[in-house]
């Protein structure tokens, strides 16, 4: 496989991935409004997504990589508040066996 291809192979899958952890964490019974900022996140993936699609020109490029550190953002903040939630979580269960 070239290795051109077989990058392309493993951004889909990736992105495949992450589609799947997307909707995995949209479905969880956690819930705040920053864990509802999931939406962002949604939001920016798609608009990757749509931008894939667009002529290679140096704006185009440009556009997915701000649109890719804005997600990377998003999904950083997620993840801490996710885990704090799970801590929380976690803390109350263990309280109420003791």
């Amino acid at each position: 496989m070239e290795p051109l291809a077989a990058l392309l192979l493993q951004l889909r899958e990736r992105a495949q991935a992450f589609q799947t952890a997307v909707e995995y964490l949209t479905n969880m019974p956690l819930s705040s409004p920053t864990i509802r900022s999931l939406h962002t996140a949604t939001t920016e993936w798609q608009r990757l997504q749509t931008m894939q699609e667009a002529p290679a020109k140096a704006s185009v490029l440009a556009e997915i990589s701000a649109a890719s550190e804005s997600l990377l953002d998003v999904v950083e903040k997620l993840t801490d508040h996710y885990q704090q939630a799970m801590q929380m979580l976690i803390g109350d269960r263990i309280g109420r066996m003791g």
